[in-house]
């Protein structure tokens, strides 16, 4: 339902799927702690301390706490399989109607985020065993086997990977997944991080919308996509064919391409966002706000104007300006400029900038704004 570059400024919305529905309408659920930062909110501040600085566990064994670590990533590939196989079936399906829309749109708002937020919650306790083990290991002068550390090594390496693919069902921009990594929020807003994304349209002003960023069919941004590939990476261009956006051939190349290779189909769009839509805004934003020094913010500040950028496109440094009119933006805490924005972008409801889309549009928007928001000042500490 979202697509990059638009708003009613400039033609985009968010598309954040209901978490519920009650007799065939949207009803928002409350947000949720999710990943590190959800355990260490959900938790008594004696549980933060120890979870920041893990206890020692005295005569523990170490080769035992390490293939528990192993097991706990084993699940999350499981988790990982689960999101890839269910999203794909789903856009296969011959199933069509109100019912098969509820439950499409459940499982991108509730369901695939629910994997999510229990694979985040899973490798995060497992890279407590972990340090917990290494502990042990210094505690006792090295007690465990080389061959033991080593596997722990490559397991924590494999949990992140798997992480990746549960946000974006087997994707994600260069398959990154940390608070620093510039796209996080609007991965997993506007797609749940899944390349192979297909908007049905319905009440979305930007029609139907693909990948990972929802590019739009109406505004353009998918047919500017499109020939960005034709001299960027001419084989994937030709795997997209000559349908026009928007279509049902062009919907299915779209799916077939994001199946055939997921990740480097992701990052490919990733690529493509920074070119036409990050960095031109960035440069608008800062050239707008002489005050705001981005390269000198908390990365999630410059992930938030990513979110600004891929939503809003040539609305964003206008956004940013209006967000902090009147204050000296030097001296705006990172969480302060970050609730600015938000509280702008969603402005009367959503009417601000949404007003030609339809009323579940903008409630999605307003719903999805607070979700984000809560992420982002997460990664603030706050």
């Amino acid at each position: 339902m979202s697509f990059a570059g638009d708003s009613t400024a400039c033609g985009g919305h968010p598309a954040y799927r209901p978490a519920q529905w009650r007799d065939g309408a949207a009803v928002p659920h409350d947000p949720e702690p999710s990943g590190a930062g959800g355990l260490a909110r959900a938790a008594g501040p004696r549980h933060r301390e120890r979870m920041n600085q893990p206890t020692n566990l005295l005569g523990a064994d170490t080769d035992e706490l390490r293939r528990l670590r192993q097991q706990m990533d084993a699940f999350v590939s499981q988790l990982q399989s689960v999101g890839t196989t269910t999203t794909q079936h789903l856009q296969s399906l011959s199933w069509h109607g109100r019912d098969q829309q509820a439950f499409l749109d459940a499982w991108t708002g509730q369901y695939q985020p629910s994997l999510l937020r229990t694979a985040e919650a899973v490798t995060e306790a497992g890279r407590v065993v972990e340090e917990q083990a290494a502990d042990q290991d210094r505690v006792s002068g090295g007690a465990g086997s080389g061959g033991s550390q080593a596997a722990g090594t490559g397991a924590g390496t494999a949990a992140g990977a798997a992480t990746g693919a549960v946000l974006g069902a087997g994707t994600g921009a260069g398959g990154a997944t940390g608070d620093d990594d510039l796209g996080s929020l609007s991965r997993r807003y506007e797609s749940s991080g899944n390349p192979g994304t297909v908007s049905t349209g319905r009440g979305d002003n930007g029609g139907v919308s693909y990948g990972t960023y929802q590019l739009s069919s109406r505004t353009g941004s998918a047919s500017e996509f499109v020939t960005w590939l034709r001299r960027e990476h001419p084989e994937y261009a030709e795997r997209l064919g000559d349908a026009r956006p928007g279509s049902a051939a062009f919907s299915r190349a779209w799916r077939e391409t994001a199946a055939a290779d997921a990740t480097e189909f992701g990052q490919i769009q990733h690529e493509y966002i920074q070119y036409s839509h990050y960095e031109p805004q960035r440069v608008a934003v800062e050239r707008a706000l002489p005050g705001l020094n981005l390269e000198g913010r908390d990365p999630v500040v410059r992930d938030v104007l990513w979110s600004t950028a891929v939503q809003h496109r040539g609305a964003t440094d206008d956004i940013f300006t209006r967000a902090v009119a009147g204050r000296d933006v030097s001296t705006l805490s990172d969480a302060d400029l970050v609730r600015a924005v938000y509280a702008e972008r969603g402005r009367d409801d959503g009417m601000a900038y949404f007003r030609s889309s339809s009323p579940a549009v903008r409630r999605g928007v307003v719903n999805r704004f607070g979700h984000e928001q809560a992420d982002a000042l997460a990664r603030l500490g706050q």
